[in-house]
């Protein structure tokens, strides 16, 4: 009786499910005629791992089948023998037939602050705490008693904590350093898109870096800031200010509120990690998981995750929200007449209707954005316009 009603599907852990579901995807996409060339990971290698094979391994089974390696044709073409012919086969056969890793480049942003909040678990609190013994007020028992525990915070080597104000980590500076390396990589492959590869990956390590060096300060401005991108426009107020006049410079002012120069001996491991060629050539296209994340919300707006869903109704709930995410409201029109559902005037009304907000909506958020893009714009053309002016301008001049 379990077996006909029950719609079970899968005994094991939730990391386990999504790695048998990305095998069986990728597996069905052979009998589909479709072949995936790349997999856009948040970071889990497990379910990479699981599929990264899979059309090398389909590629070998057609060769074994086709007898071209008549060496061992008889043998069993089960996964775990599959490996004894990967040596039969090209370089080019290999690589072209391989599942290519990409990393979302907003959970490799996020990797900034989970390096960041070890580093703050390990240097700051208190150190270990230690037990005092303090002599007895009482004279005649001449005991010594322990009262009381000493408790230290934790300080950097320049005798300062690691939080704290200026010059120190903060809330602020964190999200500083994680938004400046999500704004390079996803800058750097806008502008490393008609480079090639290797030296793309050079540009993008190069940007990277320039945004934790310039946040951190430095005796020898060159070294801190010689990353950053040169001339009169540049973000970096360091490098901008070699073309403004000395009572114009802005970058001592902002240079306080940066990093101590003890920072770069702690973050220089994070940096080196998160600079690492091998992560970056996995983020040269900019690829997101917003695409998965959004399909993913409209599926939660019909059945929130916060409650038990049975197979039948997972099933459901992820076919209407394809038609809504790909058709809309209105998508829902066909599937009404193939299961003999009328669709009324008033029921199509409500459907367009609630399809024109959202494209409206969208729209207002659209406009919005370049508004807001066009504004600074605009202001940072005046701000430079009002700086040559007032270089062309002055007394004593001329």
């Amino acid at each position: 009786m379990h077996q006909t009603t029950c719609s079970k599907t899968w005994d094991g852990s939730a990391g386990g499910m999504e790695k048998e579901g990305a095998k069986k995807i990728f597996e069905r996409s052979i009998a589909k005629g479709l072949r995936y060339t790349n997999m856009i990971s948040d970071g889990d290698s497990s379910a990479y791992e699981a599929v990264k094979h899979t059309y090398v391994n389909a590629l070998i089974k057609n060769l074994i089948r086709s007898g071209k390696f008549t060496n061992h044709s008889s043998m069993d073409s089960k996964d775990e023998n599959i490996n004894i012919f990967l040596s039969k086969l090209s370089s080019e056969q290999y690589e072209n037939n391989l599942v290519t890793k990409e990393d979302c480049i907003n959970h490799v942003k996020k990797r900034v602050s989970s390096h960041l909040k070890t580093l703050k678990s390990r240097y700051s609190g208190f150190e270990n705490v230690r037990e005092e013994n303090l002599t007895s007020a009482t004279e005649k028992n001449k005991h010594i008693q322990p009262v009381g525990k000493s408790r230290k915070r934790r300080r950097l080597a320049d005798g300062k904590s690691y939080g704290g104000g200026a010059g120190r980590m903060t809330k602020a500076m964190e999200h500083k350093l994680a938004d400046s390396y999500g704004i390079a990589i996803r800058q750097s492959s806008e502008s490393a898109k008609n480079l090639d590869e290797d030296d793309a990956v050079k540009l993008i390590e190069r940007r990277c870096r320039a945004a934790f060096l310039h946040n951190i300060k430095n005796s020898n401005g060159e070294l801190q800031h010689g990353l950053c991108q040169t001339g009169p426009y540049s973000w970096c107020s360091y490098q901008k200010d070699k073309y403004v006049p000395l009572k114009q410079k802005i970058d001592p002012a902002k240079q306080i509120k940066r990093l101590d120069p003890i920072f770069l001996e702690i973050l220089t491991p994070m940096i080196d990690t998160l600079t690492n060629p091998i992560l970056l050539r996995r983020c040269l296209r900019g690829a997101t998981q917003n695409a998965n994340e959004s399909i993913n919300s409209v599926v939660w707006s019909i059945l929130p995750k916060s409650k038990y869903h049975g197979y039948r109704s997972i099933r459901g709930a992820a076919a209407i929200s394809s038609i809504f995410f790909n058709r809309g409201r209105s998508g829902l029109v066909k599937f009404f007449d193939q299961v003999g559902i009328p669709v009324t005037d008033e029921l199509l009304g409500a459907l367009l209707g609630k399809d024109y907000k959202r494209i409206e909506k969208a729209e207002n958020n659209t406009q919005r954005h370049d508004i807001i893009k066009r504004r600074k714009e605009q202001q940072r053309i005046q701000g430079q316009i009002e700086e040559d002016e007032e270089m062309d301008y002055g007394a004593g001049i001329f």
